[in-house]
């Protein structure tokens, strides 16, 4: 009995066999202490349940939790339905086949499909990062080129016409990034005015964060990482801003695990001497993007788990203070068995203003999978609801 089917009805049939004709009190149940409710409040069965009404609710929780450990991908509460109301329309994928370039592609995010394609004019050869606008059909593009010489970077706007979903490809009028420089990661501020560009260096050369002018091009502001200083490291990774226009923060491994919140109003040039220090839990190593959200109060990411021997254990998508680093929202936690550790990180790619919406993509991994099992869905509350994806998007902003 190893199906899915062959359990569900193993349980029915046993279930039914506990009730006995005019059998007498209603049926409760405590709250699950797995699951995280409402402080105090504890989950009730109606006082008039009868016993056969009780064992088909008794059915319903055996069938929802084998949901549960069955639930789709890698083991996720997967919860097909209707999705709630205020997830972006549309988003800007960076598509890869295994011995080509990388081009661009705008996609619908309910259903995937494709409505526009780009690739980057010559004499580059191929987009390495992609932010998105907050106006939901503006995109910015990192072009890498020439092929087989030290590369410069151009950076481009997509901007998708949602009326005749046609897209359009522009250069920004931001100077060239040097040669051998590379683009780590872009973020649009708030208001799509400003555009913050990380930069990684390709000797000795202290990283740098810039911020230009979207409609200008003029160099706004530029911060150095001071690489000898303790807890310093030598690039700067994923950026969000606060929904406040004046708040960037900036992930990159500080003492192992933290996050720079940089107040860009601020005088100087010291990225960390300008920056206010989150340090997260040393059990979550944070992967992937770190998404500003409940005006600016929570950091919504996706983190490796690790024990007191700093092995992985398992990972979770949460949402983190901005202010503690603590965790204060479990959205889904999964653990490993067996050794069976996924192929790659879990990804929050975006999140709504309130933090209660995440759009994400699990760790791969489990038996027989692949990196191509990744998938995409939404967090909301402890339901995942799968939205369709390719294995072939390498990068996405929404």
């Amino acid at each position: 009995m190893n199906t899915l089917e062959d359990r569900v009805r193993a349980a029915t049939h046993a279930i039914a066999g506990t009730v006995a004709p005019d059998s007498a009190p209603p049926l409760r149940l405590p709250a699950d202490p797995g699951r995280r409710g409402a402080p105090g409040r504890a989950r009730r069965w109606a006082h008039g349940l009868t016993p056969a009404a009780a064992a088909l609710a008794v059915a319903a929780v055996v069938l929802g939790s084998l949901a549960l450990q069955h639930g789709g991908q890698n083991g996720l509460p997967v919860s097909p339905g209707p999705l709630p109301g205020g997830l972006p329309r549309y988003y800007a994928a960076l598509v890869q086949e295994p011995t080509g370039p990388w081009w661009a592609e705008v996609r619908t995010t309910v259903t995937g499909r494709v409505l526009g394609t780009v690739r980057p004019p010559l004499p580059f050869t191929r987009f390495s990062e992609v932010a998105a606008a907050p106006d939901d059909h503006t995109f910015v593009l990192a072009g890498i080129g020439p092929q087989g010489q030290p590369s410069v970077t151009q950076l481009y706007a997509l901007r998708l016409n949602p009326a005749t979903g046609q897209v359009r490809l522009s250069r920004l009028p931001i100077p060239l990034i040097p040669e051998r420089w590379r683009v780590n990661a872009l973020a649009v501020s708030p208001d799509g005015s400003r555009l913050a560009v990380a930069l990684e260096p390709p000797g000795a050369e202290r990283p740098r964060l810039q911020l230009f002018s979207m409609t200008t091009g003029a160099l706004l502001r530029e911060w150095g990482v001071n690489t000898s200083r303790p807890g310093a490291a030598p690039v700067i990774g994923f950026m969000s801003w606060a929904p406040d226009g004046r708040t960037l923060e900036c992930s990159y491994p500080l003492h192992g695990n933290g996050a720079a919140l940089l107040d860009v109003t601020r005088p100087g040039r010291s990225l960390l001497g300008n920056s206010t220090i989150v340090q997260f839990p040393k059990w979550a190593a944070l992967t992937g993007n770190l998404t500003v959200t409940d005006g600016g109060r929570l950091i919504a990411s996706a983190a490796d788990v690790a024990n007191a021997h700093n092995i992985v254990t398992g990972w979770v998508v949460a949402e983190f203070s901005a202010s503690t680093g603590k965790a204060v929202r479990i959205f889904h936690r999964q653990s490993f068995r067996g050794g069976n550790q996924p192929m790659g990180p879990a990804t929050v790619w975006w999140a709504s203003p309130s933090g209660r919406l995440l759009i994400a993509s699990p760790a791969p991994g489990g038996p027989g999978a692949s990196q191509a099992s990744t998938g995409l869905g939404v967090f909301t509350g402890h339901r995942y609801i799968p939205l369709p994806w390719s294995h072939r998007i390498a990068e996405a902003a929404w």
